[in-house]
């Protein structure tokens, strides 16, 4: 691979996997008409959970056999229904991407406080099945790629409330 190709790669990582690239065009799938959006079930594979476990995963969009189909330019709504092993007083989230063999990259959210106008009211009781509601921009200027998705619940220890791997797919 050129030098060239490698930086450009990479410049593509970067705006892949950060906020830091222009952000219009985005809009919700509810507004769509020309696509089907329903409520879809995430295939997830556990990465570590220590405080509590993951119980299910959808997200609004187009159902392909539990991926994630992210299209660029929209707004996803998540759903990760979850069981925490002790009560938190605060809990945050942590996102991650892979792509091919590269290492995961972090994904800074709009919003990484679980706690605020995320669906859960802090502190949450421990053995009662909660349901985290976070949205995410997929931005229209990232590239159209594979890509694993780390997703983390973390408490103030740093601890997984829950961790999830989830395949997803950016279109256009």
């Amino acid at each position: 691979m050129s030098i060239k190709s490698f930086f450009t790669f990479f410049v593509f990582l970067g705006c892949l996997l950060s906020f830091t690239c222009a952000s219009h065009g985005v809009r919700r799938f509810e507004v769509d008409q020309k696509d089907k959006f329903q409520n879809c079930q995430l295939f997830f594979n556990d990465c570590g959970s220590k405080s509590g476990s993951l119980k299910s995963a959808t997200y609004n969009g187009t159902c392909n056999s539990g991926i994630a189909i992210l299209k660029r330019g929209t707004i996803v709504s998540i759903d990760f229904s979850f069981i925490s092993n002790q009560v938190e007083d605060t809990l945050k989230s942590i996102v991650h991407g892979k792509i091919s063999d590269l290492p995961f990259v972090p994904f800074p959210l709009d919003n990484p406080d679980a706690c605020k106008d995320s669906g859960l009211t802090c502190p949450i009781k421990n053995g009662v099945q909660l349901d985290y509601l976070p949205v995410l921009n997929v931005l229209s200027t990232y590239p159209s790629v594979n890509v694993i998705v780390k997703w983390e619940l973390q408490n103030k220890a740093g601890d997984d409330v829950f961790c999830a791997l989830i395949p997803a797919t950016i279109t256009s």
